[in-house]
């Protein structure tokens, strides 16, 4: 999907970095239709956050700003995110490679997807299971 495509598909121009990113995510839904990935893309609220963590989480931890209330408020909003992207990958599961999946527990921590997944009914992968029986020692 091209830049305007994606602009079209959102109904306003977006900056090279959010295309950026969202290019990112729909190289790894696999054969998910344009139109589909923007409706769902849509709906993480705050993709510009989830965008901008990794560099800016980088930094604050180097300036020492772990207990800065505005670092705990964006840590809870990062979270919600990548939960919403989450769900988005569970409803269609065929669409998103395991990559995906993979990038998601690497950002917020397997326990918590897995805490997150029990607690909403979703089903547990085979590597959700073998990190319990690993971790249940």
């Amino acid at each position: 999907m091209t830049h305007a495509e994606f602009d079209e598909l959102m109904g306003y121009k977006t900056a090279k970095a959010d295309y950026e990113f969202a290019d990112f995510l729909y190289m790894q839904a696999g054969e998910m239709p344009k139109q589909e990935f923007v409706k769902e893309f849509k709906q993480i609220k705050h993709f510009r956050l989830v965008r901008e963590w990794n560099n800016s989480m980088a930094a604050m931890s180097q300036k020492n700003y772990q207990n800065d209330l505005l670092v705990d408020c964006l840590q809870g909003q990062y979270k919600t995110d990548m939960l919403n992207l989450l769900n988005i990958m569970e409803e269609n599961p065929h669409s998103f490679s395991t990559d995906m999946y993979n990038f998601i527990l690497r950002k917020i921590g397997h326990k918590e997807v897995i805490c997150y997944k029990i607690n909403n009914g979703l089903d547990l992968y085979n590597i959700d299971k073998e990190y319990i029986a690993k971790n249940l020692k």
